[in-house]
């Protein structure tokens, strides 16, 4: 493998911090969950895949604000605290860096989970439920909360915020030529339909400046006609795997 992959166990400084080797330990769906709080199930498992010689280890799902969650809703809260505090601990305690998911589900949530959904649109989604369109005031609800859980993050001792932009999720369903379809300044060109990710991002860099390195978790492609591909997010390069 050092042959084909001459740098992978090399170290490399991002954002100030030195990474041991180029290894991330990915996000997993966080399920280990009560009232509110990941358990110490969960410390354990992240500890084991830092043990493992991970340079990046991630805590993985956890949603800013209610409503935007896909799995049971974490409260991130300053009575849990101590937790996530462990978890960052318990990741670093390896020599690895301790990295926190932070997502919004938007129209892909679960109706059992979230009252309402909310996306870049009003539709029922083909899951045949009712989506309501993000407002302005929305969006603004959502920028905020996940500046604040950044700052969380920070005072939980992470050394990163992935900020979770793939997988059909809000972030992506407003990047998507296919899904939004917002006639005001979040719609139509690329660069509307990138207005509100970049919110959120200059939010996130505004509140905690270099305190974290902030990571964008994006798909390459949406599998489907007129869709963005690895080639382009529509509009800018042509929709088409044969010009890559």
């Amino acid at each position: 493998m050092s042959n084909l992959y001459p740098n992978l166990f090399q170290p490399i400084t991002i954002g100030g911090r030195t990474l041991k080797n180029r290894i991330m330990s990915a996000p997993n769906m966080l399920f280990q969950v009560v009232n509110g709080r990941p358990t110490d199930y969960y410390v354990g498992y992240l500890e084991h895949k830092a043990k493992g010689g991970a340079a990046i280890v991630n805590l993985g799902e956890v949603p800013v604000i209610r409503g935007g969650n896909h799995t049971p809703f974490i409260e991130l809260i300053p009575e849990n605290l101590n937790i996530f505090g462990e978890i960052a601990d318990a990741i670093k305690e390896h020599g690895a860096l301790a990295s926190i998911e932070l997502t919004h589900c938007g129209r892909k949530g679960r109706p059992w989970i979230n009252k309402q959904l909310k996306g870049p649109n009003t539709e029922i989604t083909e899951n045949g439920i009712f989506c309501e369109a993000m407002t302005e005031k929305d969006m603004d609800e959502v920028v905020t909360a996940f500046a604040n859980a950044a700052e969380y993050a920070v005072s939980a001792g992470f050394d990163m915020a992935l900020i979770h932009a793939g997988h059909s999720w809000l972030l992506e369903q407003f990047l998507s030529p296919l899904v939004n379809k917002r006639t005001d300044e979040y719609g139509g060109s690329l660069e509307n339909r990138m207005r509100f990710p970049l919110r959120v991002l200059k939010a996130i860099r505004d509140r905690v400046g270099n305190k974290l390195i902030i990571a964008l978790r994006i798909s390459g492609s949406e599998r489907a006609e007129g869709g963005f591909t690895p080639c382009g997010y529509g509009g800018i390069l042509k929709q088409s795997r044969r010009v890559c």
